[in-house]
């Protein structure tokens, strides 16, 4: 949420991500955004910039799991379990019906958004732990019952 004297309250139904925060406080306060920045002004047309997810296991160290959302299309990718899915989120949004093998040119285009999205980040290297907890971590995570 933003507040701001300038804005009347508002919802945004396009997915975003928060990664666009320092560029849209930027854009607010009228300064060009740096070079550096990942991101983009969340007040730009944010329909259509696709939304990208990535997730490392910490526990399960396996887990490697990436998602594009664009419009209403979501693709995910399960490296860990070498699985995809696609789902039309307008028509779907319990994401129970995986289109993969009946929209494949759709996988396609939105694999090579992931694949350009890796490229243009690429100078943002991701830093992976040795994904196995301290033995005090394991002890907190099995009195929370994660364990």
């Amino acid at each position: 949420m933003i507040l701001s004297p300038d804005l009347g309250p508002r919802a945004i139904d396009t997915p975003v991500s928060t990664i666009g925060l320092l560029p849209t406080l930027a854009d607010m306060l009228g300064l060009p955004p740096r070079a550096s920045w990942q991101g983009r002004s969340l007040f730009g047309n944010a329909s259509a910039v696709p939304v990208f997810s990535r997730t490392y296991g910490w526990i399960l160290s396996a887990e490697n799991i990436e998602m594009v959302r664009w419009g209403n299309m979501k693709l995910i990718l399960d490296h860990g379990r070498q699985k995809e899915e696609l789902y039309d989120l307008s028509r779907d949004p319990a994401e129970l019906r995986n289109l993969v093998q009946e929209a494949p040119a759709q996988v396609t285009a939105m694999k090579a958004m992931l694949d350009a999205h890796h490229k243009e980040n690429a100078q943002y290297p991701v830093v992976r732990g040795s994904g196995k907890p301290s033995a005090a971590t394991d002890e907190d995570l099995k009195a929370l019952g994660y364990l």
